[in-house]
């Protein structure tokens, strides 16, 4: 490759940098900026067929599993508060995202899982703590079974 001075005649000081001419084009173009670590593409990078399958399988097991061992609550006329009710839908809709994507085998997956699980952990502490239940070995279960669903997404995106 020849880089044409603007300056032939002239000998470059140790701090100056030789330039190009604005006509001249052989140098090859800059690559395009890296994020830190090169992970330009860290939601859409494929998840490993495991986590994909743990993902996609184990939300569904779960959420029956969940619902077989709850039992009523303590007031079943009790309003349910309103961050209750956002929180809830806000919980489907990323469970749902993350079998979607895991179908895919996205690594979105794992990050809308662990906001899914999050908030199962957070119901799970809240239940009892509130008095909308008992505590009674169901409530240990629930917990359990959020916390290994959680436990799973963050390695599912540790390791992808």
């Amino acid at each position: 490759m020849t880089i044409q001075l603007e300056r032939p005649s002239e000998a470059l000081s140790k701090t100056e940098q030789p330039r190009l001419l604005p006509w001249r084009t052989d140098a090859a173009p800059p690559a395009p900026p890296q994020p830190a670590g090169g992970r330009g593409d860290w939601l859409t990078r494929e998840l490993p067929v495991r986590w994909a399958l743990a993902i996609s399988l184990g939300w569904p097991v779960a959420i029956v599993a969940l619902a077989i061992l709850e039992p009523a609550p303590v007031d079943p006329d009790a309003p349910v508060p309103l961050v209750v009710s956002l929180l809830g839908s806000l919980q489907v809709l990323t469970f749902i995202g993350a079998v979607i994507a895991a179908i895919a085998r996205r690594r979105a997956a794992a990050a809308s899982s662990i906001v899914a699980a999050g908030i199962g952990v957070v119901f799970a502490v809240a239940c009892p703590a509130t008095g909308h239940h008992a505590l009674a070995p169901w409530w240990f279960a629930s917990l359990a079974i959020t916390g290994v669903l959680f436990a799973g997404s963050v390695a599912a995106w540790r390791r992808s």
